[in-house]
């Protein structure tokens, strides 16, 4: 979106408070600035893939002084609070809705653009495999690769460019695996101190909870991540019936009915604890 407002001479920021993960590198990122850089009063502020500003951190700030904001998003959860609301809960990633977006605008789509959009539908849809993936998601596809997409390198560049550290993170993750609910639920954990011993990132924690899906006989997967600042952040999925964005949203999170996911303020082993203890329950409902 930021290329595309670019091309028609406006002026357009992406703000991030993070690291860009190193496996991103495959993307323009001349235009990303942080929350102090951003600019003052924008005629627009835009929310993508997230609908709730409490999600962004010190970027909530610099959103609130737009003169108009908007959200573009697909997830179930999301509300319509902004001035325009672009939500689509049957997309099956956000990059399927700016790619119709751009279409109404007539963008010219460059190479760039497209490279944009296609790793933003690549990982959102898990590389095609989710069950929200439709023929649109591979009609949206193709008009990528026609615009110059080169799969192959995007497929190296983000899942076959891991650090070792990141092995060594996730070999640590899985020495905490425990299984209850008769084997249906996989939990595992990673704390602030060894992430900190294996001098990994916490992007390099991507992945973990569907990893942990893949066990047989796991229905729900749960990966807990201490964060810098004592949070606790909480990863859901599920593989075939069970509705993670509910038990989301009892935990003030949201997502979809296979993905979902909250952050909240409570020591880790206490959100375990909260989690074993709802899922045992809801498990034989």
């Amino acid at each position: 979106l930021c290329l595309a407002l670019r091309q028609r001479g406006k002026e357009g920021v992406v703000v991030l408070e993070e690291k860009i993960p190193a496996n991103l590198f495959t993307l323009d990122t001349r235009h990303v600035c942080s929350p102090e850089a951003c600019p003052e009063a924008p005629d627009l502020a835009v929310l993508i893939d997230v609908g709730e500003t409490s999600r962004i951190g010190t970027r909530e700030a610099c959103f609130r002084t737009a003169k108009k904001t908007m959200c573009i998003d697909h997830h179930p959860s999301s509300k319509r609070l902004y001035d325009y609301n672009l939500i689509d809960p049957s997309a099956a990633a956000t990059a399927e809705i700016l790619f119709s977006l751009l279409e109404n605008m007539d963008v010219e789509m460059d190479e760039p653009m497209a490279r944009s959009l296609y790793v933003g539908l690549v990982t959102d849809t898990g590389k095609f495999q989710y069950s929200n993936t439709t023929h649109r998601s591979h009609q949206i596809a193709a008009a990528l690769l026609e615009a110059g997409v080169d799969p192959g390198r995007i497929h190296r560049d983000i899942y076959e460019n891991d650090r070792l550290e990141k092995l060594l993170l996730e070999n640590s993750v899985f020495s905490t695996l425990k299984l209850i609910g008769d084997g249906r639920v996989a939990i595992a954990s990673l704390s602030r101190k060894t992430m900190e011993a294996v001098g990994a990132e916490a992007d390099e924690s991507d992945g973990i909870t569907e990893r942990l899906r893949t066990i047989r006989g796991v229905e729900v997967s749960v990966f807990l991540r201490e964060m810098g600042d004592g949070k606790t952040k909480a990863s859901l999925r599920s593989k075939s019936w069970y509705d993670v964005s509910a038990l989301a949203v009892s935990f003030g999170g949201g997502g979809h009915v296979r993905a979902a996911g909250f952050t909240c303020a409570d020591p880790m082993e206490e959100v375990g604890a909260a989690l074993e203890e709802y899922l045992e329950r809801t498990l034989e409902q």
